[in-house]
């Protein structure tokens, strides 16, 4: 008769059929979301080819953002303030708050998670902190709300902040995004370097803050020069159009 084995030895055995599902599903060379990855980044790939010319490449987001501020500091050598939309656990305005001591950092966020779905990549209520705030370091400030609200409130309590240095917008979806630029449209005026944490390279990317983008250059007459790009990440210089 075929031995059974131990209780422990079958735990084992199904701990080690269920690692090698795991890994055959996120190894198969075809796959739905493989695919889908697949077909978002070649078209990223060739957005960028085409419309990125000249914009330097990165492919660590933290060295990435870091290179937009030092950018930002090249073309704006007055400015000390970093304003980032979407901060969740604090991990990258920490960093660059640690990285750059001599700037000043304010993190938008709700704490609340995603106010809808991120097309493509994350349900609503993703990223969800239970509205609790994340330590912070000295030259941090954190202002807790949803962006549409938070940020008028924010700048008529800061009258004298002055423009951006740069604005960090890591808010993911569409309808968040555009609320962030729409805050922002006061600051182009003057020359704004916007960066994107998520922007191409996705699932649905074009219906995201590619999208919010698009459409608030095109109602607000804002040219736009790409400055850098990573895996999904994207910088620009937003201007206002002369004449």
């Amino acid at each position: 008769m075929a031995r059974i084995g131990t209780r422990a030895e079958v735990w084992f055995s199904n701990v080690i059929a269920s690692f090698a599902r795991y890994v055959a599903e996120r190894t198969l060379s075809e796959s739905v979301p493989m695919l889908m990855r697949h077909d978002a980044i070649v078209d990223s790939f060739n957005y960028a080819k085409e419309n990125m010319k000249g914009a330097y490449s990165f492919l660590d987001r933290f060295d990435g953002l870091g290179l937009s501020i030092k950018e930002a500091k090249r073309r704006f050598p007055s400015r000390k303030l970093v304003l980032e939309f979407g901060v969740y656990k604090g991990g990258m305005i920490n960093y660059q708050a640690r990285k750059f001591p001599e700037l000043d950092f304010v993190g938008f966020d709700s704490f609340e998670g995603l106010q809808e779905q991120w097309s493509g990549m994350a349900p609503e209520k993703t990223f969800d902190l239970g509205g609790r705030l994340p330590r912070v370091r000295r030259n941090v400030g954190l202002v807790k709300g949803w962006f549409v609200e938070s940020g008028p409130r924010w700048k008529m309590k800061n009258p004298a902040s002055g423009i951006p240095l740069l604005v960090h917008v890591d808010c993911d979806t569409y309808a968040a995004t555009l609320d962030v630029l729409e805050f922002c449209s006061d600051y182009v005026e003057h020359g704004l370097v916007i960066h994107f944490d998520d922007y191409f390279g996705f699932p649905d990317w074009r219906a995201g803050g590619f999208k919010a983008l698009k459409e608030m250059s095109e109602k607000r007459r804002w040219r736009l020069t790409y400055l850098s790009y990573g895996t999904k990440e994207v910088a620009v210089l937003a201007e206002m159009h002369v004449g």
